[in-house]
């Protein structure tokens, strides 16, 4: 069993400070290259790797397009969701309306991994990553945040965003 770790620290660390979402992800499937996770044959068919672990940061918040993936603002490695949806609250309108509306998802970096992984299907987050919803500006609601589960297995990668594969993807805390 080849298990390939999204580490988000080490990945942020190859960004050399850029902050935007998509070169955390392309730095993701960089390592997934790199460790010969791409299907040998084709969609569903075997390679190197034989499952994905997203290690998720302490810190750091993203928020993301629930239906296309897209993201209208900066990752913030350093910040919490309580502050990211906070700033969009007090400093991005048009964006704040989206959260209202259910378009947008809020997670830590490595729940952005897990819904790029998934083609969004999955909006995961491990205990402890996740506020209170009470902890959120004024009418920010429940489906925002990522749905909380145990470190572990979260879901399956999708073949069309991850070069072919799929296999078993976990989400991890930090050792």
């Amino acid at each position: 069993m080849t298990r390939l770790v999204w580490d988000v620290d080490a990945l942020l660390a190859t960004l050399d400070g850029a902050t935007r979402p998509q070169a955390l992800w392309d730095a993701a499937l960089a390592a997934l290259s790199a460790a010969g996770g791409s299907a040998a044959g084709g969609p569903g068919e075997p390679s190197g790797v034989t499952e994905v672990a997203v290690v998720d940061a302490p810190t750091g918040a993203v928020l993301w397009d629930a239906e296309t993936l897209g993201v209208p603002r900066p990752l913030d490695p350093g910040g919490s969701l309580v502050s990211l949806l906070a700033d969009v609250a007090d400093t991005d309108p048009r964006t704040w309306a989206g959260v209202l509306e259910g378009r947008y998802a809020a997670g830590s970096l490595g729940s952005y991994l897990v819904a790029r992984a998934t083609r969004g299907l999955e909006h995961v987050g491990l205990a402890g990553a996740v506020p209170d919803l009470a902890a959120l500006p004024a009418g920010a609601p429940d489906d925002v945040l990522p749905e909380v589960l145990p470190p572990g297995p979260v879901g399956t990668t999708d073949p069309a965003c991850c070069a072919g594969l799929r296999v078993p993807l976990l989400l991890l805390l930090p050792a």
